[in-house]
């Protein structure tokens, strides 16, 4: 009997490492992510680490947000607008984890859940994620705000460098803002304020976060506001001095 024989050309290896290349989607909260910052670059680099191929690129944030973004990044993203549940809230986070539990649930073929942010309402969807057997990982652009929690539940944590110029702005931005509260609290002789008026407190003072380049006032207060002094929790509305 002729033993049978197994030939591997160039054409069947191909076709075999595309079966098994790994797939990923991209998920982007503008709230506490501004697409402006360099993401690409460090998610090329990982993207070729996993020989991952992205299915989609998706970006959640409320209109005037998503209007901010060039036509270069509309095209590249699908865009998900997310209306404003209170003054202080909208739902993109609620939105972007329906988005991954419902990826997750109907295409099995997805490996890689990328969330670009680094807001802690994720680490549950995270999770579930993670009980499917897949991998999730958190793009951010500052780790002076990267929960510890969060980082445990992730796989991977890739952090987007800022411009030369960024540090400066940060700096300016946060010794700006400090004087601001401080000069409110002491006015207030609280201990707690309420954050939906901050905004226009700080215009009517001469601070303007879209000035410095943040895509939202969260992202701002995210960025700048000093953790050891205070306590901002977007849920309750509430910015607390500790």
């Amino acid at each position: 009997m002729t033993p049978i024989r197994f030939i591997q050309t160039t054409a069947s290896i191909q076709s075999i490492r595309f079966r098994i290349r790994m797939k990923g989607i991209v998920y982007i909260d503008m709230d506490n992510f501004p697409v402006t910052a360099p993401y690409e670059k460090a998610l090329t680099e990982f993207y070729h680490g996993k020989d991952l191929h992205v299915l989609a690129r998706k970006a959640f944030g409320d209109i005037d947000q998503l209007g901010r973004l060039s036509l270069e990044l509309q095209q590249k993203h699908v865009l998900y607008p997310c209306p404003k549940l209170t003054k202080t809230k909208n739902g993109t986070d609620m939105r972007l984890s329906v988005e991954v539990m419902k990826d997750l649930l109907t295409n099995t073929a997805i490996d890689v859940f990328i969330i670009a942010s680094a807001d802690t309402d994720y680490i549950p969807v995270m999770k579930e994620v993670k009980e499917k057997g897949k991998e999730c990982v958190i793009v951010t652009n500052n780790t002076t705000h990267i929960n510890t929690a969060l980082a445990d539940t992730a796989d991977q944590i890739i952090v987007c460098e800022h411009t030369a110029t960024r540090p400066n702005r940060d700096k300016h931005s946060r010794a700006k803002l400090a004087e601001l509260l401080g000069r409110l609290f002491n006015k207030t002789k609280e201990s707690a304020i309420p954050i939906s008026g901050l905004n226009d407190y700080f215009v009517s003072n001469g601070y303007n976060f879209k000035a410095h380049g943040y895509v939202s006032f969260r992202d701002c207060m995210n960025q700048c506001v000093n953790e050891a002094i205070y306590t901002v929790d977007f849920d309750s509305g509430i910015l607390t001095k500790k």
